[in-house]
């Protein structure tokens, strides 16, 4: 174990060192910077190791103390050492500790990018072409907004559905069979939803004159006349 340990470090080091001097003469021909030549390199890391002592848990646990000397001199080398610069890890390393990859984005041909754009312009103008054609963005022949301003709040648009629901006529049916005007057939069914309203607001206010502390009845009632005072 302690030799697999000793040659994964060294291994690692190595490596290490490699990839920094292959860098380093990379930059050298650009930037006509110093080189270390590897030999003295590959010396250093063998010096080092040398004089690396690698301690396994079996010697730990047989020698009494040596664990609490251990964390001390951690301890006592996190506190003297200055900030800044790259930062000292303490305690295991695994394999699995890479750096992160950054996300990366294959940069666009102005080709591709025009004909993003294109794409882009075409449902632009097409979302437009509906909005013209529907103008409160609902499908004809729906159930559309009565008044610009946010008028069809879901109070006034559940009370609609249970007024169409029990047999009322909506505004598109009254003008094809009374063959009235539209702003009459309009008022017609704002009167209904007006009436269904009033009905909801009953019933909701007997349980508030039961029960005036429940948040929820009051704020159900609070909502039901303010639907009301859109309507007038």
């Amino acid at each position: 174990m302690m030799k697999k340990l000793i040659f994964n470090t060294a291994k690692s080091a190595f490596r290490k060192a490699f990839r920094k001097h292959k860098s380093e003469v990379k930059r050298a021909k650009k930037l006509k910077t110093p080189v270390v030549p590897y030999s003295l390199v590959k010396a250093d890391i063998k010096r080092k190791i040398k004089g690396t002592k690698f301690t396994s848990a079996a010697e730990i646990k047989a020698t009494p103390g040596l664990r609490r000397r251990i964390i001390t001199r951690i301890e006592r080398s996190k506190r003297t050492r200055t900030p800044g610069g790259r930062p000292i890890i303490f305690g295991k390393a695994y394999a699995s500790d890479k750096r992160g990859k950054g996300l990366q984005i294959n940069p666009l041909s102005k080709k591709d990018r025009q004909k993003i754009q294109d794409e882009i312009s075409q449902s632009v103008r097409k979302f437009l072409k509906r909005r013209k054609d529907e103008p409160m963005g609902y499908k004809r022949g729906g159930m559309k907004k009565m008044l610009v301003g946010g008028l069809l709040t879901t109070g006034i648009k559940g009370a609609a559905k249970k007024l169409f629901k029990s047999g009322s006529r909506k505004t598109q049916q009254i003008v094809k069979e009374s063959g009235v005007s539209r702003s009459v057939a309009k008022s017609d069914v704002k009167s209904g939803i007006r009436d269904q309203l009033k009905a909801d607001y009953n019933v909701v206010n007997k349980k508030f004159q039961a029960d005036k502390n429940n948040k929820f009845i009051r704020m159900k009632r609070r909502i039901i006349i303010s639907d009301l005072n859109k309507l007038k």
